[in-house]
């Protein structure tokens, strides 16, 4: 894409909040879906700069619009510019608080810098709203005090709540927690192949 046909673009797509200001709300989300999809075009193509630069702008004219600052994060965080994400994940999870989508995002961009608490936060809400994976990673979380006290019994109640849910890797973990008495239980064979039950019929269940 040259940078003519870029600015050509871009320039259609701005119409609605240049002079046209006063245009229909219709004319106006067509407009913003115009720029989603050429910055995501831009994206694929690889030109990163200019696809940030659309993301930017469009955070700019859509300042209260949470989509609009988890688009930004994501296309940053697919760039491993993740100190630059965070900004704008902040935002969207500022603006939707039950996001799963941000909330997870959220999770990856602060694990990645290293920001534990931060991310057992996002991790926690991400759980809180119902995300199995979620509720796994919080396992992680609590046994290895990431972001939050190491707690053995919270981290056995999230990989219940996980298997609960049908996270499969949960259901292997209980197994494994009766079968090697891990997080201060005993061993218990029969609760043990209770859960190895449980993750045979998962397996197998119709999909």
């Amino acid at each position: 894409m040259t940078r003519a046909f870029f600015t050509t673009l871009l320039g259609a797509a701005l119409l609605f909040s240049s002079d046209g200001a006063q245009a229909a709300s219709a004319t106006e989300a067509k407009g913003l879906e115009t720029m989603r999809a050429l910055a995501l075009e831009l994206l694929r193509a690889e030109d990163y700069d200019r696809s940030i630069e659309v993301y930017r702008e469009i955070v700019r004219q859509t300042p209260d619009d949470a989509t609009s600052h988890y688009d930004l994060a994501a296309a940053l965080s697919f760039i491993q510019l993740y100190e630059e994400a965070a900004l704008p994940i902040r935002a969207a999870i500022r603006l939707e608080p039950d996001n799963l989508k941000a909330q997870e995002m959220a999770s990856l961009i602060f694990l990645k810098l290293r920001w534990y608490q931060q991310a057992f936060e996002a991790t926690l809400k991400a759980a809180l709203l119902g995300e199995p994976t979620a509720m796994y990673s919080l396992v992680n979380m609590y046994e290895r005090g990431m972001g939050v006290a190491a707690d053995a019994e919270q981290a056995v109640y999230w990989a219940i709540q996980a298997a609960e849910n049908g996270h499969l890797g949960a259901m292997a973990l209980m197994e494994n927690v009766y079968r090697d008495g891990r997080f201060g239980r005993g061993v218990d064979e029969a609760k043990a192949e209770a859960w190895a039950q449980r993750l045979r019929d998962a397996q197998t269940a119709p999909k």
